[in-house]
């Protein structure tokens, strides 16, 4: 929630080419299918990158975004306590050491001595303390951060810090505090095994407070977030100790991060310069140019393109396929919808209370439900055989809980869900167990017996300039026509990128959410635990309260719209959550209660997954299996340890050395139970 980190889906293939594409690093002795070592060089031969994006970055105050797009960038400009190894386990980044007590309740690192605040200009200001946690964090709570609620109910006394006056005295009733100057511990208020993974997030990132108050509007205890100056996209906006800087942020031409000379595991930062370019998507060949001409090193291999199965031929000997990952994305509805500037069918009140009622009809969501191709709408930026892979039921991902007697947390949220309903379905990725017309034709039916009338129309944004988007989109058009009879009818309103960030992505007020269904949704874990997705749609906390037209509290600590939120079921999901995380000393018993949730999440169709993060099939000169692997926090999205090679590696020396790094994890994860 939050993780946590929104992400918006239309870049994400693009940022994914070349972040997937080094996966973590492999072992230093892999052999070919011919007998040949695979080539394995001490640094980087190649010292730039440029990749093809969005030029998304909005904010630096990397403490308070939730977005996947600033994220991205901030992982390299900042490190924090820990990280993730190349084998997922975890590590100290700027903690040379850490403990716990014995519940698990008070969690104490020790930084390591030295560690440098540089200047954009890459000038030392500090070193960094103990104290700048305890900043970090009370930045974050002054300012509302969008992941506040990682730690609300985790971090003692935070919550209440929140809604008081930010004063000094206000502030030391918070569990954190720097012990010396090397020393920060953190206070929680309930045991939380999971916290480790918690330090991996941005929202636990120091901030040096001189440099802070520097800042219009960002003093401590007087936090004045519209005129704050801290964070914006000018580079000397925040102070790095990270692995990089960033250099240049021009909006719609480019992003440049450069090495951090003063980093304090420079020696591990192999790629000096990185350099994103702006791709507005309109080009579907953009990719594929940039890389045959030699700026690009990866390149994503496209269904879409007339000649794919002759590009892909071309190719052969280097093609592989990308890996599953944790995230989710799906569609939303917005359940209170009050703005109809961007509509094409809207222009009568009489036309939006009818929408509007429809959303808020359980048997017309399952309508939407079953008429919805995603299999189809997937194939049209995958093959086949990975459009059926990614295809995902369940709003979390099932290495959230593994029990004592081996079963996943998708495991457990079946189980639920067929015993609770009398179904039997199978919810595990690659199925698609409410597709059908005659399903869908059947919950239109019951719709109409209790008041809808049709056909219903659905306003849903597009990015005019995204020609995958765009046929997308028209694919979803296209089956919920058919699968309904034409009763159910997606109009596709087209805006620029910009007009879609602000309304779909970037939007913080629930009453201004102009949209009825939106595809622009994802979410990645932040830890190991089923509470990192249940929470966003929590209707007190959840990240995702926003975009589905609700809101979460209003400023005196009461839920807003909170008898639309009983009707659909909302509160009922939230009273298994708060149950659910009560529980943390049998967790088999504590998945099996969050397992409910996730199951009253699918059985009221209050969200719609639709399938993982984009898999497809690439080419690329990166080095396979270099760098940090995790499936939450931010660490993964650091270019450090990454390498980048002269040639394209072939695909039986890629899959050699994951078959090598596939063993060295295992053994290391059983190494660590």
């Amino acid at each position: 929630m939050k993780n946590s980190k929104r992400i918006l889906s239309f870049f994400m293939a693009f940022v994914m080419v070349f972040l997937v594409a080094c996966g973590t690093k492999g072992t230093d002795k892999t052999n070919s299918g011919k007998g040949n070592k695979v080539k394995q060089v001490e640094g980087s031969e190649v010292k730039e990158l440029t990749m093809p994006g969005g030029n998304s970055l909005a904010s630096m105050d990397y403490v308070v975004s939730d977005k996947a797009a600033d994220n991205e960038w901030n992982a390299n400009f900042v490190d924090g306590l820990l990280e993730f190894d190349r084998l997922g386990q975890l590590k100290g980044a700027l903690a040379e050491s850490w403990k716990t007590n014995k519940d698990m309740s008070v969690w104490t690192f020790k930084l390591r001595p030295g560690v440098k605040w540089v200047t954009h200009e890459q000038v030392e200001y500090a070193d960094v303390t103990a104290e700048d946690f305890v900043t970090g964090l009370r930045h974050a709570a002054e300012f509302k951060s969008r992941t506040a609620s990682l730690l609300q109910g985790v971090v003692k006394g935070l919550s209440e810090f929140m809604s008081s006056d930010f004063s000094d005295a206000a502030w030391e009733k918070v569990g954190v505090k720097a012990v010396d100057k090397l020393t920060v511990e953190y206070t929680l208020e309930a045991p939380t095994p999971y916290f480790g993974d918690l330090t991996t997030y941005a929202i636990l990132l120091p901030i040096n407070r001189q440099f802070l108050e520097t800042k219009a509007g960002a003093k401590l205890g007087k936090p004045d977030p519209k005129n704050s100056a801290f964070g914006s996209t000018s580079p000397d906006s925040i102070l790095y100790n990270g692995g990089y800087v960033l250099e240049t942020l021009d909006d719609k031409s480019q992003i440049v991060i450069v090495k951090n000379k003063k980093y304090w595991d420079a020696k591990n930062v192999f790629i000096e310069k990185i350099t994103e370019v702006f791709d507005d998507g309109k080009d579907p060949y953009s990719s594929k140019k940039g890389f045959e001409s030699g700026i690009y090193p990866s390149m994503s291999l496209k269904p879409t393109w007339p000649d794919y199965t002759k590009v892909r031929k071309q190719y052969e000997e280097y093609v592989r396929e990308t890996v599953p990952n944790p995230t989710v994305f799906g569609m939303v509805f917005n359940f209170n919808r009050q703005v109809f500037n961007n509509t094409n069918y809207a222009t009568t009140k009489e036309a939006q209370d009818n929408t509007r009622s429809a959303i808020q009809n359980l048997n017309f969501r399952k309508a939407v439900r079953a008429a919805f191709d995603r299999q189809s709408y997937i194939e049209i930026d995958a093959p086949k055989q990975l459009a059926t892979q990614v295809k995902r039921n369940i709003n979390n991902f099932p290495e959230a809980a593994l029990t004592k007697d081996g079963k996943t947390y998708y495991d457990l949220v079946n189980e639920v869900y067929n015993n609770t309903t009398g179904e039997k379905v199978d919810l595990h990725d690659g199925q698609d167990p409410f597709y059908g017309k005659e399903n869908a034709l059947k919950f239109i039916e019951a719709a109409k017996k209790e008041g809808i009338k049709f056909p219903v129309h659905l306003d849903m944004l597009v990015i005019s300039t995204s020609d995958r988007l765009i046929k997308q989109a028209n694919s979803l058009k296209q089956s919920i026509a058919e699968n309904t009879d034409n009763q159910i009818i997606v109009e596709l309103v087209q805006r620029s990128k910009d007009e879609v960030n602000t309304l779909a992505y970037r939007n913080e007020d629930p009453s201004t959410v102009d949209y009825d269904i939106s595809t622009f949704t994802g979410w990645s874990p932040d830890y190991n635990d089923p509470k990192s997705f249940v929470d966003i749609y929590s209707p007190t906390t959840g990240a995702y309260m926003i975009n589905v037209g609700l809101g979460n509290l209003d400023e005196k600590g009461n839920p807003i719209n909170n008898d639309l939120k009983e009707k659909l079921g909302f509160n009922e999901y939230e009273k298994l959550y708060r149950e659910a995380d009560k529980e943390y000393k049998d967790l088999d018993k504590r998945y099996a209660e969050f397992a409910k949730a996730d199951s009253k999440l699918i059985e009221n169709v209050l969200f719609i997954p639709v399938q993982m993060g984009a898999r497809f099939e690439m080419v690329s000169k990166l080095q396979p299996y270099e760098g940090i692997y995790a499936l939450v926090g931010n660490s993964k999205s650091k270019y450090k340890f990454k390498k980048l090679n002269k040639d394209l590696v072939k695909t039986q020396d890629y899959n050699n050395i994951k078959s090598e790094w596939e063993k060295e994890r295992a053994k290391s994860a059983k190494k660590s139970q």
